[in-house]
C-alpha cells in the first residue's frame, strides 16, 4: 500500500507543479495503460524501487514507486529501463547496462510483451526509467542517422547507431529476419544523417523479384535530400516508390 501511496502523491505532486509543461510520458503500473499512473513533464532518471530513489540521488517526485508494464511517449522521445542486466558493475538500482524500449512497445503494447524487452531484464530490473529526448547525429557522434515519420524531424523518431536493415513495416521485422530493435514501425518522412553515411529504401519498386518486404529494388536517398527535405519532396524519392515501399531503411 505503501507504494501504490507513493505512485500517487508523485502523481499529485506533478499534476500541481508542472502543469504548465508539455507531458513527454505517462508511465502505467498495469496492463494496457491501467493501474497507477504518473504523468511526466520532463526528461530524466525515475526510480520505479523506492529504494533505488536515494542510491540514485533522486528525490520524491522521481521516485515512481513501481516497475511500469505500459508507457505512453511524446513525439520525439525515447524510454530506456536501467538496472540489472548481469553485466559486470550492474546492481538492482543502476550500473552500465540499460535497455531501449522499441517505440515499438510504447503507446500500443506492454513492456514485457514478445518483441519488447527480454522478459529476464523485465523481471529483474528495479532501477529506473529513463525519459530522454530521441539524439540525433548533431548532439550524439555515436547516432549515424535518425529517422522521423513526420515532415521537417517531426513525429515519432528513431536514433540509429548501427549500420544496417531498419523494417518500415512491422510486419517486414520478421519478413527481413530482423529482431525488434532493427524495427521503426512507420515509413520515414525526413531524415537527419551524421556525414559520411548514406541511406536507401528497400522494398517494392515493381521490378523482378521484388516484395513488399525486400527484393533486388532500392531507391538511394539523394544526399540534397537529407538533413534538410522531406524524403517525398520533389526531386527525392519517386511519389510511387514512397507510396508503396513498405520494407526497409538501409544506412550504410
Amino acid at each position: 500500500m505503501k507504494k501504490l501511496c507513493t505512485a500517487f502523491g508523485v502523481l499529485a505532486f506533478q499534476l500541481s507543479s508542472a502543469s504548465a509543461f508539455a507531458q513527454v510520458a505517462t508511465v502505467y503500473s498495469g496492463d494496457n495503460g491501467s493501474g497507477t499512473a504518473v504523468q511526466l513533464y520532463s526528461q530524466g532518471t525515475y526510480a520505479m524501487d523506492s529504494g533505488c530513489g536515494p542510491v540514485l540521488g533522486l528525490g520524491a517526485s522521481n521516485v515512481l514507486g513501481f516497475r511500469p508494464r505500459f508507457i505512453q511517449l511524446a513525439d520525439g522521445y525515447q524510454a530506456k529501463l536501467q538496472g540489472w542486466h548481469g553485466n559486470p558493475g550492474d546492481t538492482h538500482c543502476a550500473g552500465p547496462s540499460y535497455s531501449q524500449v522499441p517505440i515499438t512497445c510504447t503507446n500500443s503494447k506492454n513492456l514485457y510483451d514478445a518483441g519488447c524487452i527480454s522478459s529476464w531484464v523485465y523481471d529483474n530490473v528495479g532501477g529506473a526509467v529513463i525519459i530522454e529526448k530521441v539524439p540525433t547525429p548533431q548532439t550524439d557522434s555515436s547516432v549515424l542517422a535518425t529517422v522521423y515519420s513526420g515532415d521537417n524531424f517531426s513525429g515519432k523518431a528513431v536514433a540509429i547507431r548501427s549500420l544496417g536493415a531498419y523494417a518500415m513495416d512491422s510486419a517486414c521485422g520478421p519478413a527481413l529476419g530482423l529482431g525488434a530493435s532493427n524495427v521503426l514501425g512507420f515509413r520515414p518522412r525526413s531524415i537527419l544523417l551524421a556525414g559520411g553515411r548514406q541511406v536507401k529504401l528497400q522494398g517494392w519498386h515493381g521490378n523482378p523479384g521484388d516484395t513488399h518486404c525486400a527484393g533486388p529494388s532500392y531507391s538511394l536517398v539523394p544526399s540534397t535530400c537529407v538533413n534538410s527535405k522531406n524524403l517525398y519532396d520533389a526531386g527525392c524519392m519517386s511519389g510511387w516508390v514512397y507510396d508503396n515501399v513498405g520494407g526497409a531503411v538501409l544506412v550504410e
